[in-house]
């Protein structure tokens, strides 16, 4: 695959890009429908970004913290930024969950109330401002060691992780 040949600076960025662009469509979507009726590409863009936001970016945090920071948590020079780092993940995993939900009720029911919209444009704004300031801190300051402290077994089970595939047994 030729995913998988990506260093893992450049694999975790990919994944990154990604879920920026997700959350830019929802963001976009939320401003011009205003809570209303969606056209049938809003309806599409929703809920492919959604899956983004709601499987990929959580597999991206899980695959983070299971295989990047503990190796670079034990970089004494980067240990309090993993340590804030892995902090700011429990942040956008309750906005998620606020966020994602909100966009497939308006799917599912075809529009939203005033309060609703407004609610969404809170927390969608928090979550976009935090995954900004989360991706440039970890692509500047952890991402420039993952290729050089990473193990190829590190960078297996990372992959593993992204690609929604369950670890391998020990064996």
């Amino acid at each position: 695959m030729a995913v998988d040949t990506l260093g893992p600076a450049k694999r975790l960025s990919k994944e990154h890009r990604a879920i920026e662009r997700a959350i830019w469509l929802l963001s976009s979507v939320r401003r011009n429908a205003e809570g209303g009726d969606l056209t049938r590409n809003q309806q599409v863009q929703i809920d492919k970004s959604t899956s983004v936001i709601g499987a990929a970016l959580l597999r991206m945090l899980d695959a983070e913290e299971a295989a990047l920071f503990p190796v670079l948590a034990a970089v004494p020079a980067l240990k309090a930024q993993v340590k804030r780092l892995e902090a700011q993940h429990g942040a956008v995993r309750a906005l998620v969950g606020q966020v994602a939900p909100r966009f497939r009720a308006w799917l599912r029911d075809g529009s939203i109330t005033a309060a609703e919209n407004a609610a969404l444009a809170r927390d969608l704004g928090a979550l976009q401002a935090l995954l900004f300031e989360h991706l440039r801190a970890e692509e500047q300051t952890l991402f420039p060691h993952a290729d050089h402290h990473l193990s190829p077994d590190d960078v297996a089970g990372l992959v593993r992780i992204l690609d929604g595939r369950p670890q391998e047994d020990a064996r």
